[in-house]
């Protein structure tokens, strides 16, 4: 709300890799990345057992969702809040659907920038986890993951690196060391790397994670895909045009071929790619790509969505290169 973008979603001004690849932490409908930060809208318990109230803190989780889903964050927030209230009043402060609530507002947070705001909720959920779950349960990792990536966003790397390796180890533990739950944090470890200048590090990491994908879950899978993209935004953030380039051609003709041309995966890689070629100086070659990603953004999330927007203002921005 993850978060995770800022990003490929600003194509022509990304200048971080939180900028790149935030936004994908919540799955957003034209997907980002890989960077997982949890289940960020669960709707809890079963509706059909619930009490009246928690029945209208579901009703109003759906429409978290809707909101979200147009990029209505503001209007999401505030409903999020509601469903927070509803439920602490009739679960009590400790139940871990709280825990998936504030993780659920965090998340929102993020996506806002509102990173001081976000930091307690995902403090708070960690500890709910760690008191209900235990520190080496599995969604405690998440909720590791989570704060730890709070941290990384509000620039406190050395806060978030120890989090995010605890999370990696409870991982490694519990599901193996070639198991796809390891790729997120390894993506995330990553981010905190290639900030700290630990370059190296970062893209052993990111290699690391698409090699497991791979493996575990096949060349074509979507989350390999992801991996593709994160490592060549990696890639494309240092300056290393020329291996990312083969990276983003190779996701882009696995979502053609997997998804059909006119799925919103597909509008991202053609973003992706156009950006590395905006940044190459090779104009027309993105243009050509923006104008192909332009049906899809505004299909999928309207004339009017942030993303929809600042793609109109790659294509402009090329079409004034192309003029000069």
């Amino acid at each position: 709300m993850a978060t995770s973008s800022h990003s490929w979603r600003s194509p022509l001004a990304f200048t971080s890799l939180c900028a790149i690849l935030l936004s994908c932490s919540l799955i957003p409908p034209v997907s980002l990345g890989t960077v997982r930060l949890g289940n960020p809208l669960a709707p809890g318990l079963a509706q059909a057992t619930q009490p009246p109230d928690l029945q209208r803190a579901v009703q109003l989780n759906q429409q978290v969702i809707e909101l979200y889903q147009k990029g209505h964050y503001a209007e999401a927030l505030a409903l999020l809040e509601q469903v927070l209230a509803i439920r602490e009043n009739v679960l009590g402060t400790d139940h871990i659907d709280i825990a998936e609530t504030l993780n659920s507002l965090g998340m929102l947070y993020l996506l806002t920038s509102r990173y001081g705001e976000a930091e307690p909720l995902m403090r708070r959920a960690l500890a709910i986890h760690e008191k209900v779950l235990g520190t080496d349960h599995v969604d405690t990792a998440i909720a590791l993951n989570n704060l730890a990536f709070t941290y990384y966003c509000m620039g406190r790397y050395g806060d978030a690196e120890p989090l995010f390796q605890r999370a990696l180890k409870i991982y490694e533990s519990a599901l193996g060391p070639q198991s796809a739950r390891l790729t997120g944090t390894l993506g995330n470890l990553a981010l905190v790397y290639s900030s700290m200048g630990r370059y190296g590090e970062a893209e052993s990491l990111f290699q690391r994670a698409l090699a497991i994908c791979k493996t575990a879950l096949g060349p074509d899978h979507p989350d390999t895909v992801k991996s593709l993209n994160n490592l060549a935004g990696f890639y494309t953030y240092m300056g290393r045009y020329g291996e990312a380039e083969p990276l983003f051609q190779q996701a882009l003709a696995i979502r053609k071929t997997t998804l059909g041309p006119e799925h919103p995966d597909t509008g991202e890689s053609l973003n992706n790619l156009g950006v590395l070629y905006y940044k190459q100086g090779r104009y027309a070659e993105a243009l050509e790509l923006f104008l192909q990603a332009r049906p899809i953004y505004s299909r999928i999330l309207g004339a009017d969505h942030a993303d929809t927007q600042e793609l109109e203002s790659a294509i402009r921005a090329t079409q004034a290169a192309l003029k000069q």
